[in-house]
């Protein structure tokens, strides 16, 4: 795949898991009640935690098909951008396990 595709698949990967960190952070903040018990928000807690898995996976290829091609001279920038992403998808992982080992 060329350069420029592969750019375009991660700027898509990229928005994808940003969204999904949102979805994370709302969910994270969903207080218990009636309506929502603990099992409905554990199940969703697991199923939030397989699918960032899945999608740190997916953007993780494409940063490591990317850094093969681009000049060494972009390097930094590239490595700094995906760190950015590989950070806060870290941070909410540890969150999610936390309150998954609460509830």
């Amino acid at each position: 795949m060329d350069l420029e595709r592969l750019k375009e698949k991660r700027k898509f990967l990229r928005i994808s898991f940003t969204k999904h960190l949102t979805k994370i952070e709302t969910t994270l903040g969903k207080e218990i009640s009636i309506e929502y018990n603990k099992e409905a928000k554990l199940d969703e807690l697991l199923s939030l935690r397989s699918q960032l898995t899945e999608k740190q996976n997916e953007l993780i290829k494409a940063d490591e098909h990317i850094q093969l091609q681009i000049k060494i001279s972009e390097m930094a920038a590239d490595i700094s951008s995906c760190e950015e992403y590989k950070d806060r998808g870290i941070d909410l992982k540890t969150k999610l396990n936390r309150q998954i080992e609460i509830i």
